[in-house]
């Protein structure tokens, strides 16, 4: 399981607000990703992907409607971890 961050010049991207990133090692405008791969003595796989998406845009129903897919758009806030957990649950269904 891994974060990642983008970093971004504007605020329009779905998910972009000012938050840390490992990237930069600082605070930056950035949207983040949560990754979960898997990994064997065979290989490496990437199994599941999600962008994070900050309280701020999930409060803010205007701006997700217009940026967020319809299923981001009507979901409850979820933490980095949560979203990890939610991500191993749908890999585990498969």
């Amino acid at each position: 399981m891994d974060n990642t961050g983008f970093l971004k010049k504007g605020k329009h991207s779905a998910g972009v607000k000012r938050q840390y990133s490992g990237t930069s090692g600082r605070i930056e405008n950035s949207q983040v990703r949560v990754f979960l791969c898997y990994s064997s003595d065979k290989g490496a796989a990437l199994v599941n992907s999600e962008l994070y998406i900050p309280q701020e845009w999930i409060a803010d129903r205007e701006r997700a409607e217009e940026k967020l897919s319809p299923r981001k758009c009507g979901s409850a806030y979820r933490t980095a971890p949560s979203a990890h957990r939610g991500g191993m649950a749908r890999v585990a269904r498969h």
